[in-house]
């Protein structure tokens, strides 16, 4: 897709079994994103579980209470709500904070899809990330996302609770990006409570992520297997007995932050390319090895 993001189509309805992605064509040479995939899986994984339901209410009572909390300065900003008690029953005082609500709602979808592909690919889901958003630059962050710092130490504590492993520094990557522009007070008034609202249900959405995935996987990552393949790609070979695309990419990974890889090879002139060819055959063998064991 000629799209810096990854993306994903939902909704289609004649292709009910299918799950259909998008990732940036400037990268389609480049294998070591493919753990991005798995975000965007999270996005059908959200809509067939119904999970907006599920965490919708804990969202819009945690907005709620917190404008009780808060009351004096809510008021200064929705005048015409005369008291708490109203919030959630008038119409008109439940659309000074619906607002919140659906971009909590949202933050709350967006950081179950980052653990849904953590749980999936494992640390090189931590390492496409970083790729993808490290870079630092003064981006406007949007209200849907939780912001990026924000994103980041939900991941290093998922990454922490699943077992895995966070390279030091990881956290330094990255920094915030700036808020909305156009915001007035109320806008930001109304961020700052869907920030708070997503927050909350942090920990239950990664316990969701990791249910769902550890019943639906059938070959999970495998901390021997990534260690074979890492051997295989050491020897410049193609990996074979993957068990799982998770395990072709985490040792792909290391393969990439290893320093000294291939430097005793003369005849090799560009790791990065020939790490990204060997990972792509590793795939190519994994899926023919699939195919093998379906009953003809």
């Amino acid at each position: 897709e000629w799209d810096y993001s990854p993306l994903t189509y939902l909704g289609i309805t004649h292709l009910p079994d299918y799950v259909l992605i998008g990732l940036p064509a400037h990268e389609s040479d480049n294998p070591l994103l493919l753990p991005l995939a798995g975000h965007e899986l999270g996005h059908s994984i959200w809509a067939t579980q119904d999970l907006s339901s599920k965490f919708g209410s804990a969202i819009d009572a945690k907005i709620i209470a917190d404008i009780k909390k808060r009351w004096s300065e809510y008021h200064a900003l929705f005048q015409d709500v005369a008291n708490p008690a109203i919030l959630e029953t008038d119409f008109f005082a439940q659309q000074t904070w619906s607002p919140s609500a659906d971009w909590g709602a949202r933050q709350a979808e967006e950081t179950f899809c980052d653990f849904a592909g953590l749980r999936i690919f494992g640390e090189s889901y931590l390492h496409a990330f970083a790729y993808l958003l490290a870079p630092k630059q003064l981006w406007v962050r949007s209200v849907l996302y939780p912001n990026l710092m924000k994103r980041v130490d939900n991941l290093v504590k998922a990454a922490t609770s699943y077992g895995m492993q966070v390279f030091p520094g990881y956290r330094n990557e990255f920094e915030d990006l700036r808020p909305p522009n156009a915001f007035d007070r109320q806008q930001t008034f109304l961020l700052s409570l869907a920030d708070a609202a997503s927050s909350s249900v942090t920990d239950a959405l990664m316990s969701e992520a990791k249910m769902i995935v550890d019943s639906s996987v059938k070959s999970a990552r495998s901390e021997a297997q990534v260690e074979e393949m890492l051997k295989d790609f050491q020897a410049v070979a193609p990996a074979t007995n993957a068990g799982c695309l998770a395990n072709i990419l985490n040792a792909g990974w290391r393969a990439f932050h290893d320093p000294g890889l291939w430097k005793d090879i003369p005849q090799i002139q560009s790791k990065e390319k020939t790490l990204k060819e060997l990972i792509l055959k590793s795939i190519e063998v994994f899926e023919y090895e699939q195919l093998l064991k379906v009953p003809l």
